[in-house]
């Protein structure tokens, strides 16, 4: 596997990097965007290094992002840097002129809580129709668009992938958190393209709503309240702090298809809400599903090698196969 690592600010804001994994051959018209967990103040985007190489062994473009960590960086800033992970991956397809026609957004516990916000709140750029319309009536070729504000390492020499044939520390000072949210909400149009918004979105043990709910794990209490900047002792004086965060108050009208798999031995979210959720998804016309691995525990899903680990790959590589083509079958049909 090739790894290209893209930062998205100049000075470098650490954690605000994307990790992009190049197949030796691209073979998949689906790429995949990864966010990591860890109680929205731990964990890092190597962590799911085991399934971008396990799915770009298969012809995948596959990528994971990072995000300033709490108590440092509050949950919406933790969104603003998921967003603009997202946006940055997709600039790198556009800039490589890449065959890549959708992006499948996948998290993990706090990360899946992000990744449903990533595709749930209407208010990130790549959610916006507006900016799509703008974008549609200034199309820029993917040769004049520039990184902009972007710092490249690799640990190979190759920047993209071969087409097939057939077809923190820096992050909690005031400076660098004012330079990485300065010009995110136009971030699309500085750069001249504008990111479709997600597919779909597999949701991997995590929390279908941050609002109060009974016997909550005490660990987990205190990992939202860090990340929110608010202790739920306040929650009856402003409820809507809470609720502008939880993905079962944001399902709307507009809402990709959203996938679950939820764990026998979890600990720290209800699964009740994560079928309320599915429910509420398919209630607005989308396809939706949730699948228990019940001898699974949380945060089971980052590597690919136990039992469980291979139950899970396989329910997600079926739902990944609904969207996905193989370039040859493209071009053989085109």
């Amino acid at each position: 596997m090739k790894l290209l690592t893209l930062y998205y600010d100049e000075p470098i804001v650490l954690k605000r990097a994307v990790d992009i994994a190049l197949p030796d051959q691209l073979q998949q018209d689906t790429a995949l965007f990864y966010i990591h967990g860890g109680g929205w103040g731990g964990g890092a985007r190597d962590i799911f290094h085991y399934q971008l190489e396990y799915f770009s062994q298969q012809g995948f473009l596959c990528a994971s992002a990072g995000y300033r960590l709490a108590p440092a960086a509050k949950m919406n800033e933790q969104l603003t840097d998921a967003s603009a992970g997202y946006q940055r991956f997709w600039q790198y397809i556009h800039e490589q002129e890449l065959p890549i026609r959708q992006v499948i957004v996948i998290g993990s516990s706090a990360g899946a809580h992000l990744a449903a916000l990533l595709c749930l709140r209407q208010d990130l750029p790549h959610n916006m129709p507006q900016l799509h319309r703008s974008a549609a009536a200034q199309h820029t070729p993917p040769s004049s668009v520039s990184p902009s504000s972007t710092t490249a390492s690799s640990t190979s020499s190759s920047s993209a992938p071969a087409r097939s044939t057939l077809s923190s520390s820096a992050a909690s000072t005031d400076s660098s958190h004012q330079a990485a949210e300065k010009t995110l909400s136009h971030q699309a149009l500085l750069d001249g393209f504008t990111a479709p918004p997600p597919a779909a979105c597999i949701f991997l043990n995590g929390p279908g709503t941050l609002e109060p709910w009974p016997n909550m794990n005490g660990d987990i209490r205190r990992s939202i309240e860090s990340a929110l900047g608010m202790s739920y002792d306040d929650y009856d004086a402003n409820p809507e702090k809470f609720r502008e965060v939880s993905p079962l108050s944001l399902v709307g009208p507009h809402v990709p298809d959203m996938w679950f798999i939820v764990v026998g031995l979890e600990q720290f979210f209800p699964h009740e809400h994560v079928y309320e959720l599915s429910e509420r998804v398919r209630e607005v016309h989308s396809k939706s599903e949730v699948v228990l691995i019940a001898e699974a525990e949380h945060g089971f899903l980052y590597g690919v090698h136990s039992r469980q680990q291979k139950q899970g790959l396989q329910v997600m590589k079926q739902w990944i196969s609904q969207y996905t083509k193989k370039l040859h079958e493209i071009t053989s049909h085109s």
